[in-house]
């Protein structure tokens, strides 16, 4: 039976309408570049789940025949989190650990199961929490009830999706965290008591280890968030490589190395930034939109 692309293009975009009505997002990226209408390539999230430009977390499903026909295999259905998250690594290591027993069961379920080319994974990839590829069926129909028959199985984790992105918000396992500019200004920002967490090229740090040595006082260090102390000219927009501010020699070479730690790290855990005149600022996090 012929598999023609165009009628998945078509049955994706239908696809894409009901996640909608039924209150999910749903986004198609093209897989063919220079196409009018959306190819059959489906990402279907939450508002909190930051998929916004298709590289946060969500469901994904997509179908390109000639490459699947030529590799042998069949179309996947998978829960992805991409780069754009800010506490990726954070999301794979508990989210993995989260729907391990359940996928397992859906694995056990799907034994001989026709409708299944390759059964269920937890962690094929750097930005696969879990994933299935299924059978084509004997026509285009059948191959879509398939794909969407697991999309329905990872809805059902919607729960466990939010709750893990809520720890990780708050900390994860090793207490850095996404924050919002919202929650900086309120929360953070070194009146009435409060902690000041200043923004540096995106990272959020603790500045209280340097309150005290920075040779521009306190007053200097509170300003850092301030629209006309980052070289954007915005809110939350100073940094140590870029405009007026911008600091030369060791001190960008400590942050640049204290900002690829964090990042080796997965952005999981806390990270020092000493300065070689005294005290030190700690890189806690990063802001997300």
């Amino acid at each position: 039976m012929a598999h023609p692309q165009d009628a998945y293009d078509e049955m994706f975009a239908a696809m894409a309408d009901r996640f909608r009505a039924a209150g999910w997002e749903a986004r198609q990226e093209p897989l063919r570049a220079g196409r009018a209408v959306p190819d059959a390539y489906l990402h279907v999230s939450r508002p909190a789940w930051g998929d916004e430009k298709l590289n946060g977390i969500h469901l994904e499903a997509w179908v390109d025949v000639a490459r699947m026909k030529k590799q042998g295999s069949g179309p996947p259905v998978s829960l992805h989190c991409e780069g754009g998250c800010p506490f990726q690594t954070c999301f794979m290591q508990l989210c993995s650990e989260r729907v391990r027993p359940v996928v397992g069961r859906w694995a056990q379920e799907d034994g001989g199961d026709a409708a299944v080319h390759k059964g269920w994974v937890v962690g094929a990839s750097k930005c696969s929490v879990c994933e299935v590829q299924v059978a084509f069926g004997a026509t285009p129909q059948e191959t879509m009830g398939r794909i969407a028959a697991q999309l329905e199985r990872l809805q059902t984790l919607a729960g466990a999706i939010d709750e893990v992105i809520a720890a990780c918000q708050e900390g994860g396992a090793g207490g850095a965290r996404a924050f919002t500019k919202t929650e900086l200004a309120e929360k953070y920002n070194g009146q009435g008591g409060k902690p000041f967490y200043g923004v540096a090229d995106g990272y959020v740090v603790d500045t209280a280890g340097y309150e005290d040595e920075h040779p521009g006082g306190l007053a200097k260090i509170l300003s850092t968030n301030d629209p006309a102390t980052g070289y954007t000219r915005q809110a939350f927009g100073f940094s140590f490589f870029k405009g007026a501010n911008a600091h030369m020699g060791d001190t960008q070479q400590t942050w640049a190395a204290a900002c690829k730690r964090f990042e080796k790290g997965g952005c999981a855990a806390p990270v020092d930034v000493e300065w070689r005149d005294g005290g030190k600022i700690t890189i806690v996090g990063k802001v997300r939109d």
